[in-house]
């Protein structure tokens, strides 16, 4: 019987969702959608995270489907109903009188007061904290324009840009940090490297992503995050085995209360259900 893993995947998924882990759950989602592709539930969750994310036609798109196919499938009825009546706001905003003038007060404010990025970054870091990263986005790239050598700056853009799946951007981002810090000893090029290789990963140039992954792993072998890529590089490609021989001795040191360790575990049931383990991937 495999409602419960089925259910306790959907779970974890939803969790990533609503965490702000877009792709995290649109892969869990994904690949649930392979093994039950009649299940409306999952197919209604698609939508949901397509809806978080802004990605209104898509989403509308799959809740027609699930309604065509269920017609009692009431959270699908009702979240079609919600689209229509009450549009949701995209990842697309417009340009608008506020950007404008947004723009004009922070050249008027940064002219003549040196050091006053600060302000703009301490004012990212509480827009950052509340979730509302196109706001927050907007101090980054004030800070850019006074002063656009703040290798800080551009790494938290990167993140931005990652979070907002804006994946090439995000690359461009990390690309500008690893020139700007390439000589000072006392920064550290893990951060952006790991944030280019989850954005490499992200559209699909898996190569690229591990040969990046691959080097963190080398210069920092306690960072679990490109470890954790890695296995997800290998799932996607088909080569469970090897996604295995990572994450077996990985999820034995991984912290139990850290929120990766649930989808390394989850990877790990993934790579065993394709290879058909049904005993492991129980266990798992």
């Amino acid at each position: 019987n495999n409602i419960q893993p089925r259910h306790a995947a959907i779970g974890g998924a939803n969790c990533y969702s609503k965490a702000g882990a877009y792709g995290i759950a649109d892969e869990i989602y994904d690949t649930l959608l392979e093994t039950y592709p009649e299940d409306s539930m999952i197919m209604h969750n698609i939508a949901s995270n397509y809806l978080a994310q802004g990605r209104i036609l898509e989403a509308e798109r799959i809740l027609q489907e699930v309604v065509s196919k269920d017609p009692s499938f009431t959270r699908s009825i009702n979240l079609l109903t919600e689209i229509h009546e009450k549009p949701i706001p995209t990842n697309d905003k417009k340009f608008s009188v506020d950007d404008i003038k947004f723009e004009s007060e922070t050249k008027l404010v940064f002219e003549h007061e040196e050091g006053k990025w600060k302000e703009l970054f301490d004012e990212y870091r509480v827009l950052y904290d509340k979730g509302d990263f196109f706001e927050a986005k907007k101090k980054l790239e004030a800070i850019i324009e006074i002063d656009d050598s703040i290798a800080v700056a551009w790494l938290s853009l990167a993140d931005i840009h990652n979070l907002l799946l804006e994946f090439p951007e995000a690359i461009e981002c990390c690309d500008t940090v690893l020139t700007l810090i390439k000589d000072l000893k006392e920064f550290s090029i893990i951060g952006p490297l790991n944030i280019k290789a989850q954005s490499l990963f992200a559209i699909g140039k898996l190569d690229e992503a591990l040969a990046i992954a691959s080097e963190i792993a080398s210069k920092d072998p306690t960072n679990y995050i490109p470890i954790i890529l890695k296995a997800r590089i290998f799932n996607r490609k088909g080569d469970y085995n090897h996604a295995l021989s990572i994450l077996l001795p990985a999820v034995c040191l991984l912290p139990t209360e850290e929120e990766i360790t649930g989808f390394a575990n989850y990877l790990l049931a993934s790579a065993y259900y394709k290879l058909g383990n049904d005993t492991e991937f129980t266990k798992a």
